[in-house]
């Protein structure tokens, strides 16, 4: 999810618990408030979308997703930084690490590196 154009954080969608979560990696740039506002439509349009692109059968269960926001998680000092933050927390979210005790500010300059590289290599196979 992009907040106010600026700041890049992860957002899960659980179909199951009907849940939005909000990883939360820039708390202090931006108010929760914004943040709800930010996704609150999302949030109202999901069960729609889940209903008619997810074939989920509960015509009657029209209930906007409950928003949770998550920010126990390492946060980012530079608002130009949440690419990469964002990017390595879906990657742990994805591998089920549930520390991310090696993300660290000091290291986001090698990691955007690493990517540039890595974007760079896979578009040259194209």
């Amino acid at each position: 999810m992009l907040v106010k154009e600026r700041l890049w954080m992860p957002l899960m969608i659980n179909l199951e618990k009907k849940e939005m979560i909000i990883y939360d990696l820039g708390k202090h740039f931006y108010t929760n408030k914004i943040k709800d506002k930010q996704v609150g439509a999302y949030a109202v349009a999901m069960p729609y979308i889940a209903q008619k692109k997810f074939g989920m059968k509960n015509d009657t269960e029209k209930s906007p997703f409950r928003i949770s926001i998550i920010n126990c998680i390492p946060q980012v000092d530079k608002i130009e930084d949440s690419g990469v933050f964002m990017l390595k927390t879906i990657e742990c979210l994805a591998m089920s690490i549930t520390t991310h005790g090696n993300l660290k500010n000091e290291s986001i300059g090698d990691l955007r590196k690493k990517m540039a590289v890595d974007i760079f290599a896979e578009l040259q196979n194209d």
